[in-house]
């Protein structure tokens, strides 16, 4: 994750999350390892880290003598010094990960959900306290993760096709019967978060990341920001027509990317194909008349991912979501595709494909109020 110096205007809540970040990837790093692996100014880092330890959350370990020079004192996250509970909200179901500051996952819980109850706020809560019960190290603060349009000033979701709210205090609501702070993020967004501090897989500091699953969209990162329009909204890369004459989209348009490749819409035309309705979409991608649908497919969605990257001049890209189980197939065409679409780009695209689980994100959501809760205990 290295890179160099950010621009004044980078925020200094950012930078602690990435030291946190950079810590639980590389446990033992010292200061100026951290700062030539963040890329920021050694006074800054050393700084951040002083405040950090102060609170608990990074802790020194034993001097290491070598060569010249003064000892290198590693650093380590310290997992036990708070949990973050993320929630990710589906239309049937919640899924709850307590995390460590480090991003461990220490706990987890699968719970019915009905968006339309009048309790369902309560249903919220109720997980949320019988999760921390079962918690060794204190509840720092909460994420929620869902599909729609958010708020992430006042936890106001203004708008949630998929859940059938609109304008619910959910941030609000949560903080007062929960007592906790409650960070509210768009799913998206919080899957973006998730890259940038608590995956496996080094984030550039600007990168776009398509989902393909119930729903289809795009995140925007730039500068090591999620990038959010004006009110919350999220890019709409989902409804975006990439096919005129292609099939009828639940937003009213033609021939969108949620319309080929939204899990609930692929499974209705794998079935005309097939005669029968796959779960398993992995299981049926050897079927010849599947693998024609998905050549094409993939040719569709490879000019679209190469349009937004050329519009953008983003050449990172990440691709994850339930459909992409389907990869394999989709693959070829994608590439040439994106090739086609995206001549202009001053380095050619990169590709990484994301490794879908459930888990995802419920941690997007852990991960935005990690970085939140940083920012608002070390101003």
């Amino acid at each position: 994750m290295s890179r160099g110096r950010r621009g004044a205007e980078t925020s200094e809540s950012a930078s602690r999350a990435d030291i946190v970040a950079a810590l639980a990837a590389a446990p033992g790093s010292s200061r100026l390892d951290l700062a030539k692996r963040i890329g920021l100014g050694a006074a800054t880092v050393t700084a951040q880290v002083r405040r950090l330890v102060e609170l608990g959350y990074v802790r020194e370990l034993p001097a290491v003598a070598g060569g010249t020079g003064r000892p290198k004192v590693p650093l380590e996250v310290v997992h036990g010094a708070g949990a973050i509970l993320g929630v990710a909200i589906a239309v049937d179901h919640l899924l709850l990960v307590a995390t460590g500051l480090d991003g461990v996952s220490v706990a987890q819980s699968r719970v019915p959900f009905d968006p339309a109850a009048p309790g369902a706020m309560d249903v919220i809560a109720d997980a949320c306290t019988a999760l921390r019960q079962g918690l060794e190290a204190p509840l720092l603060g909460v994420g929620v993760a869902l599909s729609g349009v958010v708020d992430e000033a006042s936890g106001l979701v203004a708008v949630s096709v998929v859940l059938g709210w609109r304008r619910v205090e959910l941030g609000p609501q949560l903080a007062a019967k929960l007592g906790l702070p409650v960070h509210v993020e768009n799913d998206l967004r919080a899957l973006a978060t998730r890259e940038l501090y608590v995956s496996a897989r080094p984030a550039p500091d600007d990168f776009l990341l398509f989902v393909c699953g119930s729903g289809v969209g795009m995140a925007l990162v730039r500068n090591r920001v999620v990038v959010a329009g004006m009110h919350g909204t999220s890019t709409e890369f989902g409804h975006v027509s990439i096919d005129p004459s292609g099939p009828r989209c639940r937003c009213g348009n033609f021939g969108c990317p949620q319309a080929y490749l939204g899990a609930a819409e692929l499974r209705d035309v794998l079935a005309g194909a097939l005669g029968w309705r796959p779960d398993d979409l992995a299981a049926v991608v050897g079927e010849p008349s599947v693998r024609a649908h998905l050549a094409r497919v993939g040719a569709l969605l490879g000019r679209a991912v190469g349009g937004a990257a050329t519009l953008l001049g983003i050449s990172d890209l990440r691709l994850t979501g339930e459909t992409l189980a389907v990869w394999d197939a989709l693959e070829p065409t994608f590439r040439v595709s994106l090739e086609q679409a995206s001549t202009t780009l001053l380095s050619p695209p990169s590709v990484v494909v994301v490794p879908w689980d459930e888990e995802a994100t419920a941690i997007g959501a852990s991960s935005t109020a990690m970085a939140r809760i940083l920012a608002a205990r070390l101003t």
